[in-house]
């Protein structure tokens, strides 16, 4: 294989063909993964790691997202709407499409023979590509996909502000009756993506994705980590609500134990109510007896006394009769 002379100045010409070999499928020069990224390194548009990061946190959002579906998300591919060999292709940052075609592993995707072309596009802005990912001149990237006839496209800006807050991160058009029309962020700076289902919100250096419930979008890391922490809350609560449920179930055993303690000792203060009364009665039984037998008892001295008195007066009246016979 031998490339066209001038390759390092005349991207646009580039031209690599196989003259070895008798084989009619083209080969383009892009396709090859050294020279993919000698190419781009030579463009000045090598991925920044935070761009990189972003965009692979997207794939995995979107991934996640259409697991069911298992349509097709992908990131840096190259894309060719000719078979000429001369055209320059596009690799978007992250693309959707919606089907379940077998996707090409060995060269680059071209459009109508591969499959249709992405329903979404999104780039992630650098300084260098600005222009190029929302400019609108011929060439530029939303004219092209436009002509893709991609359904929506979204270029969204991580870069850290200095002094721009007033320029929006977050760009975005989609296709209405056959024409590119720009998407009108809501006042805090969201989109709406028909084709994701999704609200787009810029978080600073990242791009998150909402459902229509507000809830935020996740990879499938982070959605496992979310089920394992609520099926933790979940035991947590059950957990939880098994000790409430035991405390309840002491609380009202130590209730009743109480009623029954506070109910036996009511009638163990009657019992001794009762008995301080029948004692206080047997007591003052025992005082009337006492009583009664003292004045018995005086009753019986007084007759003594009286019977006695009376055998004195006999005794005298003997003693005198026989003191008067004499």
């Amino acid at each position: 294989m031998t490339a066209k002379p001038g390759l390092e100045l005349e991207l646009e010409d580039v031209l690599f063909l196989d003259d070895e070999e008798d084989d009619d499928e083209l080969y383009y020069f892009y396709d090859n993964e050294e020279n993919y990224w000698r190419l781009r390194e030579q463009r000045g548009d090598m991925p920044i790691i935070k761009h990189s990061n972003l965009v692979d946190y997207l794939k995995q959002v979107l991934v996640w997202l259409y697991r069911l579906e298992n349509y097709h998300v992908n990131r840096e591919v190259n894309f060719y709407q000719t078979a000429n060999p001369k055209e320059k292709p596009l690799y978007p940052d992250i693309f959707v499409i919606k089907s379940t075609k077998p996707f090409p592993e060995e060269r680059g995707y071209q459009l109508g023979i591969d499959g249709p072309a992405p329903q979404l596009v999104i780039e992630i802005i650098s300084a260098k590509t600005r222009k190029i990912d929302i400019g609108a001149k011929p060439g530029h990237k939303p004219q092209r996909y436009a002509q893709w006839g991609v359904l929506e496209y979204f270029a969204y800006d991580p870069a850290k502000r200095r002094g721009r807050s007033n320029i929006p991160r977050l760009y975005g058009w989609q296709m209405v009756d056959g024409n590119f029309v720009a998407i009108e962020a809501q006042p805090n700076g969201w989109m709406w993506s028909e084709q994701l289902d999704s609200w787009l919100v810029p978080d600073e250096a990242f791009l998150r994705l909402y459902d229509r419930e507000l809830n935020m979008r996740q990879k499938k890391e982070e959605y496992e980590e979310q089920e394992k922490l609520a099926s933790y809350l979940r035991e947590e609560v059950e957990r939880r609500e098994k000790e409430a449920s035991y405390l309840r179930e002491e609380a009202e055993r130590r209730e009743k134990l109480a009623s029954f303690q506070r109910e036996l000792k009511a009638q163990q203060e009657s019992e001794n109510a009762l008995k301080r009364a029948e004692a206080e009665r047997a007591e003052k039984e025992a005082a009337l007896q006492q009583a009664e037998a003292e004045r018995a008892e005086k009753e019986a001295a007084l007759q003594r006394e009286a019977e006695l008195n009376q055998e004195l007066k006999l005794m005298a009246e003997k003693l005198r009769q026989l003191e008067s016979n004499q």
